[in-house]
């Protein structure tokens, strides 16, 4: 038994993969009582420049929190220091619903945590980017994960690498409602682009996807960052993920300000979900 073990009790065995039907035990950490659920791709991938120490010291600061990773075989759930202090090496990776069966430790996307959350009863899951359809017409799983999902994703807006249009419609067709946080569009994540019409502002829905945008002046400006943003992920192979390869660029070429908006977006995220969850209590 591993240290990260000792501190956990069996939650149950939950099919985690319907496709490959693999039955797969979730170790709960004792006493969290998770009512919201973030996948570890984004904290473990997807921030570059933001130190180890911080995400604890922010992350941590919110009660009822878990984080949704693989590691000897069997999902763990547990804090953010857990995950992050937890041993990795380079047969991890990342894990979406398709992949969580190949035998490999790793990083779970929002499809694995939407699947868990489903399994565990919790009724919400927050990050920042998501996926959708890409300009090539792949669909991510977090899109057919969703639609299974009984709770409430709580996001900022699909990858900006992504086709927007294309991802809503892809939405409507799963019978996914999207709602935005004080506004009925969806116009981009760390870029502003065109705007597209939601299915309206959200009000105290229990299941979909809840969209609550960065602020405007906030994003970045410069379109030649997008557009090889876009390049990376046109160029990189299907079987691979091109979001961390996209935000170790981001991180690069603007000194760390795209890595610290999508930490900005994650925690108030996590904020909203948290309050959501206490007002729909009786």
């Amino acid at each position: 038994m591993r240290w990260w073990q000792r501190n956990y009790v069996i939650g149950k065995s939950i099919e985690t993969s319907a496709k490959g039907g693999l039955i797969m035990k979730v170790n709960v950490m004792q006493n969290l009582q998770p009512k919201v659920l973030l996948d570890s791709a984004f904290p473990g991938q997807g921030l570059p420049m933001i130190s180890k120490d911080e995400l604890i010291d922010k992350v941590g600061s919110f009660p009822h929190v878990g984080v949704v990773w693989l590691a000897a075989g069997e999902i763990q759930v547990s804090t953010i220091a857990d995950f992050l202090a937890c041993p990795k090496d380079q047969s991890w990776r990342r894990l979406d619903s398709a992949k969580v069966d190949s035998g490999y430790n790793g990083y779970c996307t929002g499809s694995v945590t939407m699947d868990v959350a489903r399994e565990l009863g919790v009724g919400f899951v927050a990050t920042a980017g998501i996926g959708g359809l890409d300009w090539k017409g792949k669909v991510c799983s977090d899109i057919p994960s969703l639609a299974d999902y009984p709770g409430l994703l709580v996001a900022t807006a699909p990858k900006d690498i992504l086709d927007l249009r294309a991802t809503i419609a892809a939405w409507r067709k799963y019978q996914v409602p999207v709602y935005g946080w004080k506004t009925d569009r969806a116009d981009g994540f760390l870029f502003s682009l065109q705007p597209e019409t939601l299915d309206g502002v959200y009000k105290n829905e229990k299941r979909g996807l809840l969209l609550c945008p960065i602020k405007h002046e906030l994003r970045l400006k410069d379109q030649n960052i997008l557009e090889a943003c876009r390049k990376i992920g046109f160029e990189t192979p299907a079987e691979q993920s091109p979001h961390p390869l996209v935000n170790a660029y981001l991180a690069e070429v603007t000194d760390g300000l795209a890595s610290r908006l999508q930490l900005d977006a994650l925690l108030h995220n996590i904020a909203t979900a948290l309050q959501i969850e206490e007002e729909m209590q009786p």
